[in-house]
């Protein structure tokens, strides 16, 4: 056994762990701000691309009455104009 160390146990924090551990907290801490700033706007975009498709989706499901209306409207209007042509002659 050598002297170079006594039989208490080791600090907590020693100074190693801490030249080491305080620039990788720092990077870590940095690396998660720059991820945030990259990914929020990628994350709005999809949102914002996902309330579109929403939209979409609900115009696509009400276009089959919208045709049967216009079919509807174009009768109508063929009846008129016979009828405005029967009363024109």
């Amino acid at each position: 056994m050598t002297n170079l160390r006594n039989g208490a146990s080791p600090a907590v924090l020693s100074r190693e762990k801490i030249l080491v551990g305080a620039p990788l907290l720092i990077g870590v801490a940095l690396a998660m701000g720059v991820g945030f700033g990259v990914l929020r706007p990628a994350l709005e975009r999809v949102d914002a691309l996902q309330a579109r498709l929403a939209d979409l989706q609900g115009q696509q499901r009400s276009l089959p009455g919208l045709e049967r209306r216009l079919i509807e409207a174009q009768t109508r209007l063929g009846l008129r104009e016979q009828k405005q042509v029967v009363l024109l002659d």
